[in-house]
């Protein structure tokens, strides 16, 4: 147990001798405690074209010619603007799996964090809010937070929509440490230690398969109110 005794000279007022104490006796058991962790938030919901980039990253159609379109949309979003992605694919009428899609990397160009030079990452947490604008056919349309970290892209969480357009739906998670992560191509994780390199972050907006034979198809995905909370160490 931690015990402060002291005397106080010339006030000569026991209400300040006791204000003294408890002030005293709370910066030594804050200084034992130690400061909290800090904390850096990077959001957008806005989407200026001018911040963010967006890269095709898997194509598994015939020919690997799936598109795409992605940009800002000024309004509909909860509320305002938001970030609206249109992957577009042909289906070949053979489902397997994750056979026919495409995915798609959106990266905030303002939303970098470096470990080696900022502080080794604890965990993250993130929230976004998502919207299956429009579809022609029944594949799987989502959205999964993404780490990019020298020149290797990390999925995290992953989030599909409901299979008919409507309201918008958050998706949130927290105390996500590098593990959470995992390689597009492969198995090996981000490095959030200290002598990390920069990260930057963003999502992935992917669709795969269709149903009904063959068929020219579209999702639209609205995304709004991203955001990512390092808790540094």
């Amino acid at each position: 147990m931690l015990s402060i005794r002291f005397k106080l000279f010339g006030l000569g007022s026991k209400h300040k001798n006791h204000t003294l104490f408890l002030g005293v006796l709370i910066g030594v058991l804050l200084s034992i405690r130690g400061p909290a962790p800090a904390s850096v938030t990077f959001s957008d919901g806005t989407f200026l074209n001018a911040n963010w980039s967006a890269t095709k990253v898997i194509d598994t159609t015939d020919g690997q010619a799936a598109t795409f379109s992605a940009g800002q949309v000024a309004s509909g979003g909860n509320p305002g603007a938001y970030r609206q992605t249109t992957l577009n694919w042909y289906y070949d009428g053979v489902y397997a799996g994750f056979s026919q899609g495409i995915w798609v990397a959106e990266l905030d160009d303002n939303a970098i964090y470096n470990p080696s030079v900022s502080g080794a990452i604890s965990s993250l947490s993130f929230s976004m809010d998502g919207l299956l604008v429009g579809t022609n056919n029944e594949a799987g349309v989502g959205e999964s937070l993404l780490a990019f970290q020298n020149g290797t892209y990390y999925l995290g969480p992953s989030s599909y929509f409901p299979m008919s357009p409507g309201a918008w739906v958050t998706d949130a998670s927290s105390g996500l440490g590098s593990g959470a992560f995992t390689a597009l191509s492969g198995s090996s994780h981000p490095d959030f230690s200290g002598v990390g390199g920069p990260i930057e972050f963003g999502y992935v907006a992917a669709t795969d398969g269709a149903a009904g034979g063959a068929l020219q198809c579209y999702n639209t995905v609205g995304t709004d109110n991203w955001s990512v909370t390092v808790i540094v160490q």
